[in-house]
């Protein structure tokens, strides 16, 4: 494992398991499915990772042996934080460490702060991983073991280069001393030193970090990589190189969401070499916009000079130098967020943050420690202090995404914040002022779910007092051609390949399809195109895949289905889990309005007995 030779690591612990079965040796065969998890984390291959450990727990929790069980549940934790739920790996190291699992031993304990750390290093907590990498760095060297201290170093010296601290960066780098035993620590040696790097000379080391990310067969290590020699040739003056490299690592980034459990892959998407890779897309997509006009926006959302994009870039150009607070409306897919962002940049706090919060992906208690934070001690695994999104964007603009699926708790919450900028973290008393833009975005007709009693009136009419509706594409259908190339241009660069054209016909047959997925769908559906097309111009029976029908302004009846909609949700990135529970949270919803608040009615309507019902209106702080 060392020398990442997994396969023959798999191989060897396999036959350990398979001789502890035969032998009855419990303790062994839980230690095989222990190391297992380990090989398939380091592979990529998470599900199987997920399954050797939850096998190993439920072999090895009977022993009384606390050190054994904690490095089980530290393992696991440092799985859920490489997979993006950094708050679930959390709650396993408190559960490790929870008073009555017994003493752990000083190998474990330096483990489990190793893991803490690089958790609050995803989680961007540097005061809480720095303190984490020095006790684990100190108990490293107490213990004279070389990797975890060596792997301690470089973490400390990653987040001094994140402080601007070069000079104690490369004095870290120096105390280093095995690289040469173990391809993981080459890697991280090289990413660091291609971090210290000026100009120019960025590019080779982290080439250099590529090529060793390769060596440890660790397919995350490789995204670290791949970003590292993005940054670099940006940095170089190689924005189209550096948007190569971007493509690559989105492309790779698709290959391994398969792999991860469909409940975590909202989470996966989330990652922070994905939020670093996106932040540097969008700069190399300003830097082009001053080249190419027409290519304002990476995914094409802003393109077109038709009347309604017109009028579109006429309200930024308006409204995005004031304080206001926006509402953003429009179907899914036509590119609301993009909006928020131009706002942002046409303000005079553009040099300042601009945080974004999907309200629907998340639930209640997890979306009110997201927003406002919490202090330690407020729930079971909160052993640090958090800062919200509130607190991260002060200064700067904040888009409360979906804000239409929020909770009436939090409906509450967020109207005193917009009313008075102040807030308390959870489980605090100490009140904080914020100085911060709020932007908010919906595709529900929030109008409508005022009067049926689902959304509060106040904050209503607080969100709406500047309200812009993005337009869906089948009302800008004189954008397609330009909107067609830019896709098609971007597509081929992705893949390395020529860009593809349209025909006429096939022009007129994009032309009649009503697009309920908007520039989403349309992107998807050109992306199949090129896949499939056998040559270069593509043609209308290159798209016989489309529904045909005249031009119309209006969405055809079967585009609001159930159906359609989850599964442009699902299109759009969302887990079949979370749509299934936001499909029953808003059934309950509407049976309640149609009941008039009384639940035995509304449980009739849904053809579901009164204690469940009362049980969920409980839950998610519903009106009765």
């Amino acid at each position: 494992m060392n020398r990442a030779e997994l396969a023959r690591a798999a191989e060897l612990l396999e036959r350990m398991r398979e001789l502890a079965d035969a032998g009855g040796a419990v303790y062994l065969r839980g230690i095989a499915h222990k190391n297992l998890a380990v090989v398939d984390q380091l592979r990529g291959e998470w599900q199987d990772a997920l399954r050797h450990s939850e096998r190993a727990l439920s072999l090895l929790a009977g022993i009384g042996n606390a050190s054994l069980t904690a490095r089980l549940a530290f393992n696991t934790a440092d799985l859920y934080r490489s997979l993006g739920d950094p708050y679930r790996a959390l709650r396993l190291c408190a559960h490790a460490r929870r008073p009555g699992a017994g003493a752990l031993d000083d190998a474990v304990r330096c483990e489990g702060l190793r893991v803490e750390a690089a958790i609050h290093a995803e989680l961007d907590q540097r005061t809480e991983a720095a303190r984490a990498w020095a006790r684990a760095r100190a108990l490293a060297d107490q213990l004279g073991h070389e990797g975890a201290a060596d792997e301690a170093r470089l973490g400390l010296a990653t987040l001094a280069i994140d402080e601007g601290d070069a000079a104690r960066a490369r004095g870290l780098l120096s105390g280093v001393t095995g690289a040469a035993r173990s391809p993981r620590t080459a890697l991280r040696v090289a990413l660091v030193e291609a971090r210290l790097a000026a100009g120019g000379g960025r590019v080779p080391l982290a080439r250099i970090a590529l090529d060793a990310a390769e060596r440890t067969a660790d397919p995350l290590l490789g995204q670290l990589a791949r970003l590292e020699l993005a940054r670099a040739l940006a940095e170089a003056g190689s924005p189209e190189r550096a948007s190569t490299e971007l493509a690559a690592l989105r492309r790779r980034d698709v290959e391994l969401s398969a792999r991860v459990p469909p409940a975590l892959r909202e989470l996966f998407a989330e990652r922070s070499v994905l939020r670093a890779a996106r932040a540097l897309e969008r700069t190399l997509a300003g830097a082009a916009v001053d080249a190419a006009p027409e290519a304002t926006r990476a995914d094409g959302a802003m393109i077109g000079d038709g009347a309604p994009m017109r009028a579109l870039r006429a309200f930024i150009d308006r409204v995005g130098p004031t304080d206001s607070t926006v509402l953003i409306t429009g179907e899914s897919g036509t590119g609301k967020e993009l909006v928020a962002e131009a706002l942002h940049a046409a303000s005079s706090r553009a040099g300042r943050p601009f945080v974004r919060v999907n309200c629907a992906a998340l639930v209640e208690t997890l979306l009110t420690s997201e927003l406002f934070g919490h202090e330690r001690g407020a729930f079971t695994g909160a052993d640090r202090q958090k800062k919200g999104r509130f607190e991260l964007a002060d200064g700067g603009t904040i888009l409360l995404d979906e804000i239409g699926d929020v909770s009436p708790a939090m409906q509450a919450a967020l109207l005193r914040v917009l009313q008075e900028r102040t807030f308390e973290r959870v489980g605090g008393t100490r009140t904080l002022r914020v100085d911060v833009r709020v932007i908010a975005a919906t595709h529900r007709d929030l109008a409508e779910r005022v009067a049926a009693g689902l959304f509060r009136e106040d904050l209503y009419y607080r969100l709406s007092g500047i309200t812009v509706r993005v337009p869906a594409l089948r009302e800008r259908r004189g954008d397609l051609p330009a909107l067609t190339r830019h896709l098609l241009a971007r597509i081929a660069k992705e893949s390395g390949a020529e860009p593809k054209v349209l025909s006429p016909d096939a022009i007129e047959r994009l032309a009649r399809h009503p697009w309920p997925g908007n520039v989403r769908e349309l992107e998807n559906v050109l992306r199949s195109a090129s896949v499939l097309g056998a040559g270069r111009v593509l043609r209308a029976a290159d798209f016989e895949s489309l529904r045909g029908g005249p031009p119309s302004s209006a969405p055809p009846p079967g585009d609001t289905s159930i159906g359609a909609l989850m599964y442009e949700r699902l299109r759009g990135g969302a887990s079949i889990y979370a749509l299934r529970k936001r499909l029953e949270r808003d059934l309950v919803e509407r049976a309640l309005a149609d009941a008039d608040g009384n639940i035995s009615r509304a449980a009739d309507l849904l053809g579901m007995k009164r204690p469940r019902l009362s049980k969920l209106v409980h839950e998610w702080g519903l009106k009765k």
